[in-house]
């Protein structure tokens, strides 16, 4: 009976183990994301300054 026991324990810290591994997978998964979601705005924003600063050349330029 006690080796039984034993063995279910074990299994059960295998399990928790396991869910453990997994849980701390998902957790740098969606930190990735959440990384990769800023850099694409951080891109876009950039996209955006260069094509303001392109307007206000233009514009600059007109003027003279």
């Amino acid at each position: 009976m006690t080796e039984t026991g034993d063995l279910d324990e074990r299994k059960r810290a295998r399990e928790i183990d396991r869910l453990r591994r997994e849980s701390e997978a998902i957790a740098r998964l969606l930190r990735r994301a959440v990384l990769d979601g800023v850099k694409t705005d951080i891109e876009s924003a950039k996209a955006q300054l260069v094509e303001v600063e392109a307007r206000l050349e233009t514009s600059s330029k007109d003027d003279d």
